[in-house]
């Protein structure tokens, strides 16, 4: 199987009511997310990687607080909304937010990766396009250029095929990636509309 197929821990469907589970979702982001950063490349995405694993165990840290009040992100959210700490520093709701946004980079990645955007079997394109449509807008010059300079570390094209493919032909790897960048963007998508529901602004 491959490594979509393999998974332990995925993102569930998009309930109805648009409250997505905490526990089921932070489970996916740990197990798959994660992995799937070192197999596009350790060395490139270690920045990222560490800002999406800080940001997990904020998110993480206050649905252990009291599981049964914090079932949802819905809640989490609600909750600081209630209390006027949404978007105060360090608060679980910034975390959250932050994660999207990480998330969402992803999603471009996987979604310009299945498109066929490779240039001499580099996947670094890939990864300027999405970095340009995502992350960029929030990062200082420094950063900008740390992340441009630890894209070249990328596995070529071919590489990252075989480590996702668990022996697998590439158009089944292709098309188990478009299957989680699309689930992974339904989960980015909800959780943007869960800012807009309670009068945050996810931009």
């Amino acid at each position: 199987m491959s490594f979509y197929k393999n998974l332990e821990h995925k993102f569930a469907p998009i309930p109805e009511d648009k409250r997505i589970e905490s526990l089921i979702f932070l489970d996916a982001c740990s197990g798959s997310i994660l992995p799937m950063l070192d197999m596009l490349g350790s060395t490139a995405f270690a920045m990222v990687k560490s800002d999406i694993s800080g940001n997990i165990k904020r998110v993480r840290k206050r649905y252990t607080e009291d599981p049964a009040k914090y079932p949802t992100l819905a809640d989490i959210i609600e909750v600081d909304v209630n209390n006027g700490t949404a978007f105060k520093g360090g608060s679980t709701t910034e975390a959250l937010l932050w994660l999207s946004r990480a998330l969402n980079f992803v999603c471009n990645i996987l979604k310009n990766l299945a498109a066929g955007n490779i240039k001499d079997n580099s996947i670094v394109p890939s990864l300027k396009q999405a970095y340009k449509d995502t992350l960029q807008v929030y990062h200082n010059w420094m950063v900008k250029n740390l992340v441009e300079v630890a894209f070249h570390a990328a596995p070529y094209y071919t590489d990252l095929l075989k480590s996702l493919s668990n022996g697998e032909p590439d158009d089944v790897v292709v098309q188990d990636v478009q299957e989680y960048q699309l689930c992974l963007q339904d989960q980015v998508n909800t959780i943007v509309e869960l800012f807009v529901f309670n009068g945050l602004d996810p931009k």
